[in-house]
């Protein structure tokens, strides 16, 4: 099976499911836009290193310009696979992870394709349930290597999506996160519910570890 995005197909479900990912990762950066007029947020480009994380045990804090993130870590380091279907690079000094990416868990796709191998293109019953079953996962990268995967991720994509439609899957290890709270740095005040509806429907997750994986042979 050809692991392919139809172009040209306005209907196609899992193509508005991009545009719903662009759009979830836009509410995301307007929550904190709305920042900008008391002076909170600065809209740099930061390095590829996840620099301001610190890990102590279950508690996993990541320091940006302006606000002090704070996560539990849930349960122990799992390795998944993701199709991803659209994608932000979060490479701002005030933002809650390193990568958002919206993806198909690749045990899904095989299985949607076991009965609809066509499910990439929009006239295909398969197009609706794989819409239905792709999440959006906020990575908050534990090394360089696995925020650069993710970046590449998220621009390979891209970059398939004006060519030839190949999808792109990434391997992604570590453990799910819960969002805690969002702390000012400058007087320790606490934003978290002013920040938190707009992540309502993201899942967190540590990336100890990401590399690029080929979605073709996984499909086969």
């Amino acid at each position: 099976m050809r692991a392919r995005l139809l172009r040209g197909c306005a209907a196609n479900p899992l193509q508005s499911d991009i545009r719903s990912a662009e759009h979830a990762g836009m509410v995301r950066f307007i929550s904190f836009v709305l920042f900008v007029a008391a002076g909170y947020v600065l809209l740099e480009p930061l390095g590829l290193g996840p620099s301001g994380l610190r890990i102590d045990g279950s508690q996993v804090v990541l320091e940006t310009e302006d606000f002090e993130v704070h996560f539990t870590r849930l349960g122990a380091s799992e390795t998944g696979t993701h199709m991803v279907f659209g994608g932000l690079n979060d490479q701002l000094r005030n933002n809650l992870s390193h990568a958002t990416l919206a993806t198909l868990a690749i045990r899904h796709a095989q299985l949607i394709g076991e009965t609809h191998p066509d499910f990439h293109l929009c006239s295909s019953p398969g197009a609706a349930q794989a819409k239905r079953l792709v999440e959006t996962w906020s990575f908050v990268a534990a090394s360089r290597s696995a925020r650069a995967a993710l970046i590449r991720a998220v621009d390979l994509h891209a970059e398939r999506l004006r060519g030839d439609g190949t999808r792109t899957c990434v391997d992604v290890t570590g453990a799910e996160l819960l969002l805690d709270a969002v702390q000012l740095k400058h007087d320790g005040r606490d934003i978290t519910s002013d920040v938190a509806p707009a992540f309502r429907n993201t899942r967190f997750q540590l990336a100890e570890r990401a590399e690029l994986a080929d979605c073709e042979s996984l499909l086969r």
